[in-house]
């Protein structure tokens, strides 16, 4: 029985003018009789020969960690590229994925097909200790108002009372998340990855967000010292990124794990109230609970490997 297999990679690129992210390479690889990928295997490379249609004529391989190289076939791009491989369980999506910053040096397999037009392909794509944060953060300050659709809420007025000023530390924000806490009723300012603590403070915000990202968390000390100064003085939240700079801004270690998180139905067990809530999750790594010092507590664990 025939099987394919989709990558996509995508190369999110801030458009620091609308403050805007838009995909600026991507690419799709797909391979006829594959079953699967190989376990534990988590860095693949792509080389694809010049051609003048390769989505009509182009050889491609995957070459995996291991050794072993996949026969494929390719369209919309040419080059070498090289990423890490993740499989994404959500049912739909591709498109927020390949808008996501968080995706960044990422190879995302999915199974449905796509008929949209795929552009250049992306280059020099690595993981393990490299700050992809730069690359996705807005360069200057700026303030958010945009809301969400109003036919997207549970009720038709919303009105949250007194307005809450948020800062929010973009090391790849997605849109979504903005839209949310305007909703709300928050005032958002957000800053880039390296903006100073105590110009942050002299906003007196009501809290400060610290937001998802691609990459390595340890291989970004700035914003670990960033979250040390933070914490205290203001209320903080983290999310994706953001929850292992805090993590490690405690104390705590973080550590590459064997199998990501991709997808966005990952059961977690909340421990204070002793339920479990369905997430979307995308990060290959995690907090070391063993790492943490005596009095910080953790209150979620993901239900699938008790990370």
């Amino acid at each position: 029985m025939s099987h394919t297999v989709r990558f996509l990679m995508s190369h999110m690129v801030r458009d620091h003018m609308n403050h805007t992210v838009r995909p600026r390479d991507c690419m799709t690889i797909e391979s006829h009789g594959v079953v699967g990928i190989i376990p534990n295997v988590r860095i693949a490379q792509i080389a694809l020969n010049k051609v003048d249609r390769p989505w009509k004529t182009a050889d491609t391989r995957l070459a995996l960690e291991d050794g072993s190289i996949w026969m494929a076939k390719s369209f919309g791009a040419r080059g070498t590229q090289v990423g890490e491989v993740v499989f994404n369980t959500s049912l739909t999506g591709y498109q927020e994925i390949l808008t996501d910053p968080s995706y960044a040096g990422v190879l995302s397999t999915e199974e449905s097909k796509s008929d949209k037009e795929l552009v250049e392909m992306a280059r020099q794509w690595k993981i393990v200790g490299v700050d992809l944060i730069s690359d996705v953060s807005c360069k200057t300050p700026y303030t958010w108002s945009e809301k969400t659709d109003l036919e997207w809420e549970f009720k038709n007025v919303v009105d949250h009372g007194e307005e809450f000023h948020v800062v929010a530390y973009d090391f790849g924000i997605k849109h979504n998340i903005l839209r949310r806490l305007a909703s709300y009723g928050c005032k958002i300012t957000v800053v880039p990855s390296k903006w100073p603590a105590a110009e942050t403070l002299e906003m007196k915000p009501d809290g400060v967000l610290f937001s998802n990202g691609p990459g390595d968390p340890s291989a970004v000390p700035y914003a670990v010292e960033i979250v040390e100064d933070l914490i205290g003085k203001v209320p903080v939240f983290g999310i994706c990124m953001g929850h292992q700079l805090i993590g490690q801004a405690l104390g705590g270690k973080t550590f590459k794990m064997k199998f990501g998180h991709h997808g966005g139905n990952h059961p977690v067990g909340n421990l204070r109230r002793g339920c479990v809530e369905i997430s979307a999750q995308n990060h290959n790594y995690a907090i070391d609970p063993a790492s943490l010092p005596v009095g910080v507590e953790v209150t979620h664990i993901n239900l699938n490997d008790n990370s």
